[in-house]
């Protein structure tokens, strides 16, 4: 009886096991993994720490002297995460002949003093600091796509929004508009309705997406999922109304079944996100 009772359990444990793994790995993680880029760059030094831009470059030179760019930030909760964790993501572009680019920033720490704003900031000066340097990086500074992914989408449309955010030593002559912007599951509100309010405290106004859009931004493409339970995807749906009624280009592609970052776990869901993502950049050719 004791040695069935344990036959049962041990069944239990690796079905158990079985079944966490397939929910917990990821399709891209093996992908990032594989990816390595070419060089990193130091953009900018704060508190005697370099922060790096990782650069993915196409094997194959092509004709063009100058490339599109596509700048990819990561989430994290702007507490975690780092820059390979877009490399998947960018290695998509680099293989039709762009050049990739992945912004490592400062993360949320109150201890170093370092707020969402000082996120905020990095991601400006990492874009400005592209776009002064892009003939020598063999970048078209015309043709540059921000996108960013969750915490990282809301620091992509914060370069796009929050005009008074800016590191006291950058140029701001240089803007940091991209051409197209592409956001997967962003954070775009940060009221209490939203995601991040406790994090990021009384600021939260001023630094919520969807409390401060304007017009004649560039066009954007928001992936979604309908059961994602870290970004409701009510924010997602009122900012996206709330730029259309501005006269912006916003699409939103939502996944009936999506929880937060569903395209990562899955090969045919990421290929499908990315074919989604051209087919939108194609239309403005």
């Amino acid at each position: 009886m004791r040695c069935n009772l344990l036959i049962i359990l041990l069944i239990f444990l690796i079905l158990n096991s079985q079944m966490y793994s397939q929910v917990n790995h990821r399709y891209v993680d093996k992908l990032n993994a594989s990816i390595h880029p070419a060089e990193k760059i130091t953009y900018k030094k704060v508190d005697n720490k370099e922060l790096k831009l990782h650069i993915l470059t196409p094997e194959e030179k092509s004709n063009k002297i100058l490339k599109p760019c596509i700048i990819g930030i990561h989430g994290g909760g702007w507490t975690g995460g780092d820059p390979t964790m877009v490399y998947a993501i960018l290695q998509e572009f680099v293989k039709e002949g762009w050049i990739g680019i992945s912004i490592e920033y400062r993360l949320l720490n109150l201890s170093k003093n370092h707020t969402v704003s000082d996120c905020v900031k990095d991601v400006k000066t990492a874009i400005r600091y592209v776009k002064e340097h892009a003939s020598e990086m063999g970048i078209d500074s015309e043709q540059i796509t921000l996108s960013g992914l969750s915490a990282g989408g809301h620091l992509a449309l914060g370069a796009l929004l929050f005009d008074t955010l800016n590191e006291k030593s950058d140029n701001l002559v240089i803007s940091t508009q991209p051409r197209y912007v592409i956001l997967y599951y962003p954070v775009v509100d940060t009221s209490i309705k939203g995601y991040g309010n406790k994090k990021i405290g009384d600021e939260w106004l001023k630094l919520s997406p969807l409390h401060n859009i304007k017009k004649n931004l560039p066009p954007v493409l928001i992936f979604h999922g309908m059961k994602d339970n870290v970004v409701p995807i009510e924010g997602v749906i009122n900012f996206q109304k709330k730029m259309v009624t501005l006269g912006n280009s916003c699409d939103l592609i939502i996944h009936g079944e999506g929880i937060h970052g569903y395209f990562l776990y899955s090969k045919s869901k990421f290929n499908d996100v990315i074919n989604q993502t051209f087919s939108f950049l194609n239309r403005f050719e």
